[in-house]
């Protein structure tokens, strides 16, 4: 793959790797990037502010990482003379997703920010924090200048400028002259001061009153005649000079309590005293590092209002109206190929910017996701308690530990709860009271390193089950688990690996919507069916919070977290196993609606059964969380939130109704218990179904993620 470099202030074409897939990144092949003289010159290698030599940047890192795993590519500059890869803004189509990407589908149009980890090569690696969806492919072109944009409109809504305000901007790049559209479409006077004849010409055409030259001997006097001798209400310094003239101009014809906005880098040297006789403000809107580390999920108690996602989603929707117009700002149509030359016009100022088209042949089988391996070990045993009672430890104590397992198991006969790990300490408030010769430990490891407990309940973030369950199973204790089992593909594979190596372990998920009573009934009334059935269920989830923990990796999502217990209910029902998945997800970005809160999933089973789960935050929480349907043999089952059961074409004894729901986690629980003291353990779930389970669900996670498609088995 070829990449834009800029190599001691020259361009170079270099072959360099293909970029690395981790789980939050997503892989976009660029067909158009935008480059600036400003943003690179002020980073450039020889940038008098540059570290670049005892920093090197995370994308050359990250290069480096990939060859040395991969052995693709050849790249043989030392740290201390590398070339710096070009590139600010771009737009594309995504061509791969990491893991645990939530917000994007392959296919889609994209605008991207970003510096450390861009390129200006014909395919981009970034986080999906750094990159948005553009709705009208027909303006992918426009949508280049989409970071860029968002700079400028940062800029522009911290210096606060009010309708009918004059402002001057200095430096009439494409910064500059996107300033001046922002300005002109808030209503407000524009002077444009550059010392280009080319870019003054294009900024009186795009909106500016006025236009300077900065070689102007009277450039403050006609500044100032211009606004009625009062200056103007703010100053925006585009510029990547650090000529101090600049800024001792740009106080000269900024007005009292005005401000003057940095948007570079530029080191300026000048006398304060003009500046607090006039009390102006400075604010510098420069950020070295822009987008990838500016992620919104740093910031689940308390999120900005205007993140750079949200601030590149509001400049987006300017060009989708066609308010903002790539080709008024009159770009260099370039090449990769062609760079070079190009580049040279736009050190000149002939433009304000390179468009640079990059449309290569990209093979999606080279993109590799991050992986660790992890081996089963053979010959673990279970060491049955030689007390009366079970010993039970709780790994994670969390609302649903507090409120539903521990409850339910402290209740049970010949059981007592032992010991607690959690490593906030006043999860356990209370219960350290209740249960006052239960130990409290931090970590998991310590729960094993004493006799304490035969059995271990994991109640912890999803993303562990996996690990604590193996970690609970080879130290000789029984393993009822919280679900999800897994929460991607390797762990699946690891555990089942583990568990096959040792078929005779202890081991439960709580699916426990099986075991519900009413699911009991019903599974009596459709086993002897003569031919498949249809089912349909709805589960009406109730939106949550984008901060809330069960949408980050370690909850890995609505469908993997808790729309498992309707894909083992579809399972048990038919007691079949899945061929075929159809998933259709509603993706609407701006209302921070996952693809996983709100999708369809169809799934066909081997006997010709269908089932469908249609799962939404959208409705009301007055109605019913969980209502199913069941069609088949001329009969209908008709079940309401596990509290009323009616059945058509059957006897009238099989109607019932409940005072309460019972969703079947006390059976469950009794069922696994119970069979820890026979003298074989009888799994109250069947390995093979758990193992069909998890795989169809993460299966659906994964279409839903893309926005919908289709699985045959």
């Amino acid at each position: 793959m070829r990449e834009i470099f800029l190599d001691k202030n020259s361009n170079a074409i270099k072959q360099v790797c293909q970029p690395f897939l981790k789980d939050d990144f997503v892989l976009i092949a660029i067909h158009y990037s935008c480059v600036t003289s400003q943003m690179e010159f002020t980073s450039s290698p020889n940038h008098a502010t540059s570290q670049h030599s005892t920093n090197i940047p995370q994308k050359i890192s990250e290069v480096f990482s990939s060859i040395a795993t991969n052995n693709l590519g050849v790249f043989t500059t030392t740290p201390n003379t590398l070339a710096q890869s070009l590139g600010f803004s771009c737009s594309g189509q995504i061509i791969a997703l990491g893991n645990k990407v939530r917000s994007f589908k392959i296919g889609d149009y994209v605008a991207c920010l970003g510096s450390g980890y861009m390129n200006q090569g014909a395919i981009l690696c970034l986080q999906e924090h750094a990159v948005v969806k553009i709705t009208n492919p027909r303006l992918i072109k426009s949508a280049s200048i989409t970071g860029i944009g968002s700079i400028a409109l940062q800029a522009f809504r911290r210096a606060n400028i009010q309708l009918g305000e004059t402002i001057c901007v200095y430096g009439l790049g494409i910064l500059g002259q996107i300033l001046i559209k922002l300005a002109t479409l808030a209503g407000c006077s524009v002077i444009g001061i550059d010392d280009s004849e080319e870019r003054l010409k294009n900024g009186k055409k795009i909106g500016a009153h006025a236009t300077y030259n900065t070689s102007d001997i009277a450039i403050i006097d006609k500044i100032l005649a211009t606004t009625y001798g009062q200056g103007v209400a703010c100053t925006f310094i585009t510029l990547d000079s650090n000529d101090s003239q600049i800024i001792k101009n740009c106080i000269a014809t900024t007005q009292n309590q005005g401000k003057i906005v940095l948007t570079t880098n530029a080191n300026f040297t000048f006398s304060c005293a003009s500046l607090y006789q006039k009390e102006i403000e400075i604010i510098s809107t420069y950020k070295k590092n822009v987008g990838p580390n500016q992620q919104e999920h740093y910031f689940e108690n308390k999120p900005p209002q205007w993140t750079h996602k949200k601030t590149m989603l509001s400049f987006l929707s300017l060009i989708e109206r066609e308010q903002i117009v790539i080709d008024d700002f009159h770009p260099i149509l370039s090449s990769i190929q062609k760079i070079d030359v190009d580049y040279k016009l736009l050190k000149n100022k002939n433009s304000s910017f390179c468009l640079v088209t990059c449309q290569e042949n990209v093979n999606q089988e080279k993109f590799i996701t991050k992986q660790s391996q992890q081996t089963a070990k053979n010959g673990y045993t279970f060491l049955p308690a030689k007390q009366t009672s079970l010993r039970v430890g709780f790994i994670g104590f969390g609302g649903f530990a507090k409120k539903s397992l521990l409850p339910i198991v402290s209740n049970l006969n010949n059981v007592t709860i032992n010991a607690f790990v959690d490593p906030n300490i006043s999860s356990i408030g209370s219960h350290l009271k209740k249960y006052d010769s239960a130990k409290f430990f931090l970590h998991d490891n310590e729960l094993f390193e004493k006799n304490l407990v035969d059995v271990v309940v994991i109640a912890s973030p999803h993303q562990f089950h996996c690990q604590q369950a193996i970690m609970g199973l080879q130290n000789g204790r029984a393993v009822f688990v919280e679900k999800p089992m897994v929460t991607d593909f390797e762990q699946l594979e690891t555990i089942k690996k583990f568990l096959d190596a040792n078929p005779d372990l202890p081991f439960c998920v709580d699916y426990n919507r099986s075991f519900a009573p009413f699911t009991r009934q019903i599974k009596k009334a459709v086993q002897d069916r003569k031919g498949p059935l249809m089912l349909n269920y709805r589960f009406n989830a109730g939106i949550i919070p984008k901060e809330h923990w069960i949408q980050t990796e370690v909850g890995a999502g609505r469908i993997i977290g808790e729309a498992c217990h309707i894909i083992d209910l579809f399972h048990y029902i038919t007691d079949s196993q899945p061929i075929a998945i159809s998933v259709e997800s509603l993706i609407a970005e701006q209302y921070n609606l996952f693809p996983t809160d709100n999708f369809s999933a169809q799934i066909s089973f081997a006997d010709g059964s269908i089932c469908t789960l249609m799962y939404t935050s959208l409705g009301h929480q007055k109605l019913s969380r969980e209502y199913c349907e069941i069609f088949f043999d001329s009969k209908t089952i008709v079940m309401d939130d596990y509290q009323q059961l009616k059945g058509y074409g059957l006897p009238w004894s099989f109607n019932q109704k409940l005072s309460l729901p019972d969703k079947g986690h006390e059976h469950l629980l009794q069922q696994f218990f119970t069979n820890l003291n026979q003298e074989t353990f009888a799994p109250p779930i069947k390995r093979d179904r758990l193992y069909s389970v998890a795989k169809t669900t993460l299966i659906i996670d994964q279409l839903a993620c893309q926005g919908g498609g289709q699985k045959e088995f």
